[in-house]
C-alpha cells in the first residue's frame, strides 16, 4: 500500500501553506475561497481530478504508442450549499493529436480506470466527461 502525506499550516487568517514531498503551496482557508492567494478546498479537490487525468493520458498514451501533443483539462462542479457538498463534476478534456477516435476512447478508458482520484470520488459524486480532439 503506497502512503501520502501532507501537512497544512495556517500562517495567517484565510491563508495557509501546505506542503508534501518538499513542495509548498498556498491554500485558501477563508470561507467561500476568497482569499486571492490560493485555491480553496473545493478547487483543490477539482484540480486533483484534473491532474490525475493528466497523468494518466501522459502515461497511458505513451504505453499505447499514441502521439498527443497537447492535454487540457477543464473540470467544472457544482456544489450543494447545504449541507455543503460537490454534487456533480464534469471534466472536458482536449487533445491536440492526430490519432484516430476509436484509440482516444481506448486512452480515456484507460484514464479513468487507473486514476486513482477518479476512483476515489465516483461513488460520492457523479463525474461525467466529454474528450474533444
Amino acid at each position: 500500500m503506497e502512503k501520502y502525506e501532507l501537512e497544512e499550516r495556517l500562517i495567517e487568517e484565510g491563508l495557509a501553506l501546505t506542503s508534501a514531498r518538499g513542495i509548498k503551496q498556498l491554500t485558501d482557508a477563508v470561507p467561500m475561497g476568497e482569499h486571492v492567494y490560493g485555491y480553496s478546498p473545493a478547487e483543490i479537490v477539482m484540480n486533483s481530478l484534473a491532474s490525475c487525468l493528466m497523468v494518466n493520458i501522459q502515461k497511458i498514451s505513451k504505453k499505447m504508442r499514441l502521439v498527443i501533443d497537447g492535454i487540457d483539462v477543464k473540470i467544472t462542479a457544482y456544489r450543494r450549499s447545504n449541507p455543503p457538498k460537490i454534487l456533480k463534476m464534469e471534466y472536458l478534456v482536449s487533445l491536440q493529436t492526430n490519432v484516430e477516435r476509436e484509440k482516444i476512447d481506448r486512452l480515456m478508458e484507460y484514464a479513468l480506470k487507473y486514476s486513482t482520484v477518479y476512483n476515489t470520488l465516483k461513488d460520492a459524486v457523479e463525474i461525467t466527461g466529454k474528450v474533444e480532439i
